[in-house]
């Protein structure tokens, strides 16, 4: 385990995890706590980095006795890297503490904000930083790595999960481009309508080919996902395949399309 924020700097970093906060209660709290970092403890770099990492709040204890509370996480190998790196730097340090003011503020002191790695995830894309992106994806997105983290069909009963995110932030860039989707518009849908009011629009070739990927995650979630009752689930390697097909969406769209860009 390796700590991102210590506020007992000097004393046992010993932490034992206990028991985690219910997930209801956590999404409250975490709403809360973005609401602090986004208003009275502005910090954007806080913000950002708080509603993107699939934090947990969870009970610890250690070997002299105490007992106090930890924002935990797991990452795959290249994010926890990259994540220690950016906690080395000073803004880093200071990104961590501003998260663990906000939480104190909304009465949820933590001692530690910690991080583990995430062992056998198999995850070789990266979710992206987003620009900007939609409560949606946040939400969908921090349930993909608590499923992949906690469930031992992880890959399998994520795939909807990645679905999800890609969706809604399909939706979030139209709407950001000022476009009006249909409600009922699909993953292809809307993608096109991205490349048909972008003048800057990238190869034929290229959009063609992701279009044909992205029209085939439409039945791999409808019909092969837990997003409905189905016999035909994905076996662990073709999960894998869709979860890390679908960051690679999200990564190239949010680069191309999104107005920030």
């Amino acid at each position: 385990m390796y700590h991102l924020y210590d506020g007992n700097e000097g004393y046992s970093q010993e932490a034992l995890l206990r028991e985690r906060q219910h997930h209801g209660i956590w999404s409250i709290v975490r709403n809360q706590v973005e609401k602090t970092l986004a208003g009275v403890l502005y910090d954007e770099d806080a913000k950002a980095a708080f509603q993107r990492l699939p934090f947990e709040l969870w009970t610890a204890a250690n070997s002299f006795g105490d007992e106090f509370s930890v924002l935990y996480l797991k990452l795959p190998a290249s994010e926890l890297a990259r994540t220690l790196r950016d906690a080395e730097r000073a803004g880093g340090r200071e990104k961590y503490r501003r998260i663990a003011e906000a939480m104190e503020a909304k009465g949820q002191k933590v001692r530690f904000i910690s991080i583990d790695l995430l062992e056998g995830a198999c995850e070789d894309v990266e979710t992206p930083d987003f620009k900007s992106t939609s409560t949606s994806v946040v939400l969908a997105l921090e349930n993909l790595n608590t499923l992949l983290q906690n469930s031992n069909h992880g890959p399998t009963s994520a795939v909807d999960r990645i679905h999800t995110a890609l969706h809604a932030h399909l939706i979030h860039l139209c709407e950001t481009s000022g476009l009006t989707p249909d409600k009922n518009a699909d993953l292809t849908s809307l993608f096109s309508l991205l490349r048909r009011n972008r003048a800057e629009a990238p190869s034929d070739v290229i959009c063609r080919a992701l279009a044909r990927i992205i029209h085939a995650l439409n039945p791999v979630r409808n019909e092969s996902s837990l997003a409905h009752p189905s016999e035909a689930l994905l076996e662990e390697p073709e999960a894998m395949l869709v979860l890390n097909a679908g960051r690679t969406l999200l990564r190239y769209i949010d680069s191309r399309f999104s107005t920030n860009s």
